[in-house]
């Protein structure tokens, strides 16, 4: 996943807003999915919060990886066992690995 040191450059070094609260203990509910597999095949997938959707998709595009908008249940119960993702200025992302096993 190339992508460059500018992927967002809205963003912060430091997580923003939403991903700070959400590791706060205040449990903010995804409204997004990023997937897709990286150059070497290996599967990555995050959710981001509402707040964060916009500079997800911008991400998305730049790293090659598709974006689900949580709209069902079964999106909900998928998003449930993947790991929240951060945006970063200096890296651009952070859509972590998951194992192949994952229902993404």
């Amino acid at each position: 996943m190339n992508t460059p040191a500018t992927a967002v450059s809205e963003a912060t070094s430091e997580p923003n807003d939403a991903a700070a609260t959400a590791t706060a203990g205040i449990a903010i509910p995804p409204a997004v999915i990023l997937f897709g597999t990286d150059e070497g095949g290996k599967p990555h997938a995050s959710t981001f919060a509402r707040a964060e959707v916009e500079l997800a998709e911008r991400a998305a595009g730049l790293m090659g990886l598709r974006v689900l908008h949580i709209t069902t249940d079964e999106h909900r119960a998928v998003a449930s066992q993947l790991p929240a993702g951060q945006i970063f200025a200096q890296s651009g992302r952070r859509v972590r690995a998951v194992r192949q096993e994952s229902p993404v």
